[in-house]
């Protein structure tokens, strides 16, 4: 897609992301979004069906990132610099790490490790989804527990961790 349909489109998410990253308390609704959007309330629906759709686009990027790198397939220095910025914004992570879309977030990273996971030829996809599930809850799991305060550890500690983790993962599974 191109031209206003796509500009659209990321403008909303910037909106968005602006949103979150500027919230202190409280939710926002779709009403507000679309308002400091500048864009109508049928241009969001068409491209989002609603706020979860909106913010699974807005975490996708953040997301492929850490999965290539808890795969193998990506920079561990993006996964610190990642981890660096969540810290920095933990108070908004908080509620999207411990609320009721956990379980759709910890699925949205599990589809996009499974994605970059590659391992043995003879791996089957049941066993690449399981991987890519334990690789998922582990991470988040330790994110929430970082972010929420359970213990204190740099960025790129947290990063190396969670990178020899998934490696130990992958390697029980049979996919290194």
């Amino acid at each position: 897609m191109s031209g206003p349909i796509t500009s659209a489109r990321a403008r909303i998410i910037k909106t968005f992301n602006t949103m979150v990253l500027a919230r202190r308390r409280g939710p926002f609704g779709v009403g507000a979004i679309i308002s400091s959007a500048k864009v109508a309330r049928s241009t969001f629906y068409d491209h989002f069906g609603n706020e979860s759709a909106l913010q699974e686009a807005a975490l996708l990027p953040a997301f492929t990132a850490m999965a290539a790198a808890l795969t193998g397939q990506g920079n561990p220095g993006r996964l610190t610099e990642l981890f660096a910025h969540f810290w920095d914004y933990r108070q908004q992570l908080r509620p999207i790490l411990m609320g009721r879309e956990r379980s759709r977030i910890e699925a949205m990273l599990a589809d996009q490790v499974a994605e970059q996971l590659h391992g043995s030829p003879y791996a089957n996809l049941q066993t690449k989804r399981l991987c890519a599930v334990q690789i998922a809850a582990a991470t988040l799991a330790t994110l929430h527990d970082w972010v929420g305060g359970g213990f204190s550890a740099t960025p790129a500690d947290v990063s190396e961790q969670l990178i020899a983790a998934a490696a130990g993962i992958r390697q029980a599974s049979g996919l290194d």
